[in-house]
């Protein structure tokens, strides 16, 4: 097999002192370029750099009130603090004429228990939140948000009820972890959580269906996306592991959502 990247590597290795970069730095013409955050991105953390350049690297420049360090190139980076909300980096650089640019990022606001009062679930936590096919030893959490300090518990469609602990009080969280055991064949079935107990308990309903089986796994061909291969991941989040040619055949013993594992 061969790899592009190795040759390239060798080139670039091989290629002699004074050549030209193949990518030689430009710097921007916008009195203010902010490369970094994207805007729109969402973070949860209490500060986050910013890093761009400016047109003049002597003119007093400030970030939110704060004067900021600009190399001689006109490069910038700065470590601020950000608040919940829509967060709003304005950077000012003092021209003849004040040049103003901003960049606005998603902050979520901290969580919050489930309030007080009455018993109740949180919709939007209930996990898992997407469609699971698994096989004896796979493993798999579900977890809900709901009225702090109760008893709780789910059950996978029409199965018996299985306890949930409450791993942060605080917050009213609860999680229970399964394997799946040798022979169990159950669903696919959407989750049933349940907070309470007796008749003054609370019932909710997951979207995901979850599901056992037994049987042996699938062969499934290899189809090529818009690039021309197709992408094999460590996980569904995961870094790149293989890029089959379309036509390539796999076992598939697993899904989670639009991804299927293969051996």
């Amino acid at each position: 097999m061969t790899y592009p990247f190795a040759v390239l590597l060798c080139a670039a290795l091989s290629a002699p002192a004074s050549a030209a970069p193949l990518h030689p730095p430009r710097a921007s013409t916008e009195p203010i370029s902010i490369v970094w955050p994207p805007e729109g991105m969402q973070l949860s953390a209490e500060n986050e750099f910013i890093f761009g350049s400016v047109s003049d690297p002597k003119a007093l420049f400030e970030i939110n009130g704060e004067t900021v360090t600009v190399h001689k190139d006109g490069g910038f980076i700065a470590w601020l603090p950000i608040s919940p909300g829509t967060f709003t980096f304005r950077a000012e650089l003092a021209l003849s004429s004040a040049a103003v640019a901003e960049r606005h990022i998603l902050v979520p606001l901290p969580p919050v228990p489930v309030a007080e009062g009455r018993l109740a679930i949180d919709g939007s936590s209930l996990m898992p939140k997407s469609d699971l096919e698994l096989r004896a030893g796979d493993w798999w959490i579900a977890r809900m948000k709901a009225s702090r300090g109760k008893e709780a518990r789910l059950r996978v469609g029409t199965g018996p009820w299985r306890a949930m602990r409450e791993i942060n009080p605080r917050l009213g969280l609860y999680e229970a972890v399964f394997q799946v055991a040798p022979g169990e064949e159950f669903g696919p079935a959407p989750v049933e959580y349940e907070i309470g107990s007796g008749w003054s308990s609370v019932r909710a309903k997951g979207t995901a269906r979850v599901a056992a089986t037994v049987r042996p796994p699938s062969v499934a061909a290899a189809k090529q996306n818009a690039a021309g291969f197709l992408n094999v991941k460590t996980s569904p989040n995961g870094g790149f592991l293989l890029f089959p040619l379309p036509g390539a055949r796999m076992l598939v013993d697993g899904r989670e959502g639009d991804s299927v594992r293969v051996r």
